[in-house]
C-alpha cells in the first residue's frame, strides 16, 4: 500500500523539479533579454560609434510644431537603456520665428547645456550622449551650438526617421544597422519617446490657445479667471463636460458667472 504513494510523491517532487528549472531558465533568459536591450546596447553603441565613453545617460531631443505654430521641444532621458520618465523636460520655442527647425534645435540645446556647471546641474545631470531626432543638417546645427559653448566631454549623434541611419561627427557616411539591432532599437526607443513627447505638447498648448480664445470672448473673464479655468478644465472637453456647480468650484468664479460660462459654451457647442 505505501509504494503507491511513494511512488506519487516522488512524482510530484520531479514535476516540481522539473517546474522550478523550467522558470528559472526561463527567468535567466528574460534577465539576458533585458540586459541585451539595455546595459548590453549601450556597451555595444559604445564601441559601434567609437564613444568616448559609456552612455550611461543619454538624452533625445525633438522638434514639434503645425506650419510653425505653438513651437516646442522635448527631451527624453533613459539611464544604462532605460527611460527615466522623472527626468524627462518639455520647452517652448521662445526666439524663433516661422517653419525653421534647426533654429529651433539650437534654442532647446542652448537652454539645456546652459544648466551645466550652475547650481541646477545637480537636477540636470550632463548626459553621456546626445541624440538628435534628424539627420546631417539637425546634428550640424546642433554641433554650432557645442562649438559656441566650448561643451567638451559628450558624444553626439543623430538619428534619421527615414532609413534609420545613425550620424556621427567623425564619418560623413551614416552608420547602418540591422533592424534586428539591439542597439537600434534602443535608439528608436528614445527617439519616439522624445518624438511622443513633443507632439503630445504640441497637442497640449493648441487644446489650451484654443479654450483660452474661447474664453477672451465672455464678458467679465479676465485674465486671473481664465487662467484658474484652464488649469482647472484643460481644455474645450473639460468646459463642456462641467455643470455650473463645477464651475463653480473654480477660484473667482461665483454662482452668476459659472452659469453665464455655462450658457456661453453650451450655446457655442450646438
Amino acid at each position: 500500500i505505501t509504494r503507491p504513494k511513494f511512488g506519487i510523491r516522488r512524482e510530484l517532487l520531479d514535476m516540481a523539479q522539473g517546474n522550478a528549472k523550467e522558470y528559472l531558465e526561463k527567468s535567466v533568459s528574460a534577465i539576458e533579454h533585458k540586459s541585451d536591450m539595455t546595459t548590453g546596447a549601450c556597451e555595444r553603441l559604445k564601441e559601434l560609434l567609437s564613444l568616448s565613453r559609456y552612455p550611461k545617460r543619454m538624452e533625445c531631443y525633438d522638434i514639434s510644431h503645425i506650419s510653425g505654430v505653438d513651437k516646442v521641444g522635448s527631451m527624453t532621458v533613459f539611464i544604462d537603456g532605460e527611460a527615466d520618465k522623472s527626468q524627462y523636460r518639455r520647452f517652448k520655442i521662445r526666439t524663433v520665428e516661422g517653419n525653421n527647425d534647426f533654429e529651433s534645435l539650437k534654442e532647446v540645446l542652448r537652454r539645456r547645456l546652459a544648466k551645466l556647471g550652475t547650481e541646477e546641474e545637480e537636477r540636470f545631470p550632463k548626459p553621456d550622449l546626445i541624440i538628435i531626432d534628424g539627420g546631417k543638417g539637425q546634428l550640424s546645427s546642433v554641433k554650432e551650438v557645442f562649438d559656441d559653448m566650448g561643451i567638451e566631454g559628450i558624444d553626439l549623434i543623430s538619428l534619421a526617421k527615414r532609413e534609420e541611419e545613425i550620424f556621427t561627427l567623425f564619418s560623413r557616411e551614416p552608420v547602418a544597422l540591422e533592424k534586428s539591432d539591439y542597439c537600434l532599437r534602443m535608439l528608436q526607443r528614445i527617439r519616439d519617446e522624445a518624438h511622443r513627447f513633443a507632439i503630445t505638447f504640441n497637442r497640449d498648448l493648441r487644446n489650451k490657445r484654443s479654450l483660452s480664445s474661447l474664453l477672451d470672448e465672455i464678458p467679465g473673464i479676465g485674465k486671473e479667471k481664465r487662467r484658474a479655468l484652464m488649469e482647472k478644465f484643460k481644455d474645450i472637453n473639460g468646459i463642456l463636460a462641467a455643470d455650473v456647480q463645477q464651475l463653480c468650484t473654480v477660484e473667482g468664479i461665483g454662482r452668476k458667472r459659472a452659469e453665464e460660462i455655462w450658457q456661453f459654451f453650451h450655446k457655442n457647442a450646438t
